[in-house]
């Protein structure tokens, strides 16, 4: 898991001990096809990077977005922009590394860079 996490330049400019405290308080989640990772205008308390399978974004019923593994999904509620604005549903079987937002947000006052890439990516998806 920690050679794929660097592999998503969000995570690359973390210290490696910052790594390392994140993935141990992050989980590993199962997700079956057809289920919601992120339901738009609910809570989410993660922000995703998968590992296995891919996930549809779904905004206005429309699918706007297809991502599979190394990319992370979530960000937008992450960072406290609004709650999620679509649904992300699994297309296949979907294994993903959960971050809580809480440790995300403690990253992002430590690392204003990190924080800054979460914003930029969040901007490129709002649907």
């Amino acid at each position: 898991m920690h050679e794929l996490v660097l592999q998503n330049p969000i995570f690359r400019m973390l210290s490696e001990e910052a790594l390392l405290k994140l993935l141990s308080e992050s989980k590993l989640k199962t997700f079956q096809p057809d289920e919601l990772l992120i339901s738009e205008g609910v809570f989410n308390p993660f922000l995703y990077l998968l590992t296995q399978g891919t996930v549809h974004v779904i905004a206005n019923d429309e699918i706007v977005a297809g991502l599979s593994v190394g990319d992370v999904v979530g960000e937008i509620s992450t960072l406290g922009m609004s709650t999620p604005v679509a649904d992300v549903v699994a297309m296949d079987t979907v294994k993903a590394i959960a971050f809580p937002i809480e440790k995300i947000n403690d990253l992002g006052l430590e690392y204003p860079d990190f924080a800054e890439q979460l914003r930029a990516l969040s901007s490129e998806r709002i649907y």
